[in-house]
This record gives structure tokens, sequence and C-alpha cells, in this order.
């Protein structure tokens, strides 16, 4: 893969930039960056440091599902045994649906992910598990 040149940028502060990547790297920045086999006009675009989402729950998303109404419950007890139990239906593997749920944050420039994921009698290490197995995957 050829580096590529993104020029007519916009920093934070306003200022014209550019952006050098390689390989899927940005290798160098600023107004005298040079050296690319391709180069592509930013039309003055602003240029934004990654996302990160702090908090999601990976292992409980059901992203590419058919809708499912939130049920309301008077005790967390009764709002927990609900979620186990939707997601006990769901047949979609946590890892399919936690990489659908991460393709499309990542198209949206989110790069780093902090997930907390469920660990009961009932289901043992087997959330845990598919998260380390998608992390692989990613």
């Amino acid at each position: 893969m050829a580096a590529t040149l993104y020029t007519n940028l916009r920093s934070l502060s306003g200022e014209a930039t550019a952006i050098l990547c390689d390989k899927g790297q940005i290798v160098a920045s600023g107004t005298g960056t040079q050296g690319a086999a391709e180069v592509i006009d930013g039309n003055g675009h602003l240029v934004l440091p990654a996302f990160v989402e702090p908090h999601v729950h990976l292992d409980k998303t059901l992203w590419g599902e058919p809708w499912q109404p939130g049920k309301t419950a008077s005790k967390l007890s009764d709002y927990i045994e609900n979620e186990r139990r939707v997601l006990s239906a769901c047949k979609t593997p946590i890892t399919k649906r936690a990489g659908q749920l991460l393709e499309r944050m990542i198209g949206y420039g989110t790069t780093t992910v902090r997930s907390h994921i469920d660990v009961a009698p009932d289901m043992g290490l087997s959330h845990v598990e598919a998260m380390l197995d998608l992390r692989k995957e990613w």
C-alpha cells in the first residue's frame, strides 16, 4: 500500500494542515508533509482526535437484531432477569453482534473501547471468552 497524503485539512485551532498515512498509520502531519503516491484533498474538513468509548457492554449488545423495546422494572433484579431472558433468546453469537457494533463505532471514529463484561454462575466466563476472541479478531 502506497502512502497517501491528505491535504487541505483544518486543525482544532483552525490552521491548515496535512496528514501523511502509510499502511493505515499516520506517519507525519503538518503543512510541509510530502512523499505520498496519492494525494487526497480534504476540502477544509476538521481533523479531530479519535473518539474513545469508556463504557460499553459489548457482550450485551443487540446491534443488528430486530428492535426490542426496553421494559421497565421496579427492582434491579427484575431488570437483570429480563435482560438475561432477552439475551438468552438471541441466537446470533455474541462475537458477531459485538463485531457489528465495533464496526459501526470504528466507522464513526472510535478507536479505543472499554467494555464491561458480565460474569455470573449461570454463564461462567463465556462472555469474557467471547470478548477475548473478539479482541484478537479486531
